[in-house]
């Protein structure tokens, strides 16, 4: 076996290695998805729904029990809504980082076949190089996936802010159905 072997393969195992680790920007949640998804499933149910329906002219009851199913609900999407998002990133990043070094590494291989230990050195460096620039371009955000997640998040502040104020309304005025609906 060549040298110029030994440093192609070193080089693309190491690319390899790389492309392949997940990049993580977003925290681990405090419990797990699935058990607090489970804790707010009774707030999609018929059942609740029915609850609110069977308080008739109760006021206080009828506004507690909308409130709690809103409320359960709002949660339920903001979850899922980080998860999206989280999800979406690492995604992109793995991916784009990913085929950034699986380029990287044909290139250099191809120069390093050719041989000449210059052509191994500047094959190297360009490799080193241009995996750099994919960590930097990938992994600190391209500038439009953070523009659409800040447009995102504003709108959804703004039905929130609907929904809130609808909350602090009596049931006459601010039904269930219309809380649901705004979301």
């Amino acid at each position: 076996m060549t040298t110029k072997f030994h440093l192609t393969f070193l080089l693309i195992t190491a690319l390899g290695l790389v492309s392949c680790a997940s990049y993580k920007e977003f925290p681990d949640r405090v419990i797990n998805t699935d058990t607090e998804l489970g804790y707010l499933k009774d707030y999609f149910l018929p059942k609740k729904v029915d609850e609110y329906n069977k308080a008739g002219i109760d006021e206080a009851k009828r506004q507690r029990i909308r409130n709690e199913i809103i409320n359960g609900r709002l949660a339920a999407i903001d979850i899922q809504f980080s998860l999206f998002q989280k999800n979406l990133h690492e995604d992109g990043l793995n991916l784009n980082i990913g085929s950034d070094a699986i380029v990287l590494g044909l290139g250099a291989a191809g120069a390093l076949a050719s041989g000449g230990t210059s052509q191994v050195l500047s094959a190297t460096s360009a490799a080193v190089t241009g995996l750099n620039g994919s960590i930097n371009k990938n992994a600190f955000y391209e500038q439009t996936m953070p523009a659409l997640f800040a447009q995102m998040i504003a709108q959804r502040k703004k039905v929130l802010a609907k929904i809130r104020t609808g909350l602090a309304s009596n049931s006459s005025d601010y039904p269930l159905q219309q809380g649901i609906c705004r979301y």
